[in-house]
């Protein structure tokens, strides 16, 4: 009989499911984006529970239509954002609650995993990091700018952001020019296309305003100054039909910061770099280290660097 694990992850931002076979292969990979009010950044956690009660049922339904409940061996979910003590947002007990009832009613195991683990194992399942247990994860994702060093599956926060994420940056300055929240993926898009436009011949770099760089040290940084900046520039000088080159100006300076957080950190831990959370699935921070032909840099498939339960559900066949 055919052995599955079904996997549940409830971010702030997305309800997922996912179901993988013993030996990985994914069986299924469902998710909800959970609903944000025009105009605002973000939600309670009161408020992303609500809709991950709302969006599991649906979810869970739509993924057991791909095998009977009873080839189902394991249930994995996540439980906590970081593994670590006391780490802990309520959204998450919504899955862990879903998962109980699921493992009671087939009459199997549930194991508990963090949200940054589920990260790091599905971008890495498809890259040649999958084997290897000392790496560098730079974990770029909405509410989370963390370097790790990853050794014999222990997690050490080696770097990252001392204010707001690269996430944070890129969502707060899409809201700011009408964007719908989260806006990274309508910044990346107009980014791409002025990079495209240039490429192309179509449009030149000269006089395309610039922010004063981010100061790159030690893997620790800040981007409140970058955001200082930007808002300000928004305000006071900005044209509207400037918002695709704002965008282009904005990703070109976090490829670069992120570039020379990288240099530092290979520096130090001479080790191979892997790029997890929704920021790396950024299409233009990849196309930047493709052209610049940096080595030891490694991106899992962008479908599976975004929130998911793939990863969630991976961590737990290891027991299989």
């Amino acid at each position: 009989m055919a052995e599955f694990v079904l996997g549940i992850d409830t971010s702030n931002y997305t309800s997922s499911v996912a179901i993988v076979s013993r030996d990985g292969e994914i069986v299924f990979d469902g998710r909800k984006l959970l609903e944000v009010k025009e105009g605002t950044r973000g939600l309670r956690q009161q408020e992303a529970f609500f809709q991950h009660v709302n969006n599991l049922p649906d979810l869970i339904e739509e993924a057991l239509k791909n095998i009977a409940p009873h080839s189902i061996n394991l249930v994995s979910v996540s439980d906590r954002p970081r593994p670590i003590r006391d780490s802990y947002m309520p959204c998450f007990t919504a899955g862990v609650n879903i998962g109980r009832i699921i493992a009671s009613f087939v009459g199997c195991d549930i194991k508990y995993f963090s949200h940054q683990e589920g990260h790091l194992k599905a971008a890495r399942r498809f890259t040649t990091l999958d084997e290897r247990e000392k790496y560098i994860g730079l974990h770029f994702s909405g509410g989370t700018t963390e370097a790790l060093l990853v050794e014999d599956n222990k997690i050490e926060i080696v770097g990252g952001t001392k204010d707001i994420s690269f996430g944070q940056l890129i969502d707060r300055i899409g809201v700011k020019l009408g964007f719908p929240f989260p806006s990274g993926k309508k910044v990346d898009d107009m980014a791409v296309k002025v990079c495209d436009d240039i490429s192309s011949g179509h449009l030149s770099t000269d006089g395309f305003y610039m922010f004063s760089k981010t100061t790159v040290n030690s893997p620790y940084i800040n981007l409140s100054g970058l955001e200082t900046q930007v808002m300000r520039f928004i305000d006071d000088s900005m044209d509207s039909r400037d918002v695709e080159i704002l965008c282009y100006v904005l990703m070109n300076e976090i490829s670069d910061v992120i570039v020379r957080m990288i240099d530092l950190l290979k520096q130090e831990y001479k080790k191979d770099i892997l790029l997890v959370g929704g920021v790396s699935s950024s299409r233009f921070i990849r196309n930047k280290f493709e052209s610049a032909g940096i080595q030891g840099v490694h991106f899992g498939p962008p479908a599976l660097c975004s929130d998911n339960a793939v990863g969630i559900a991976l961590l737990g066949g290891r027991s299989l």
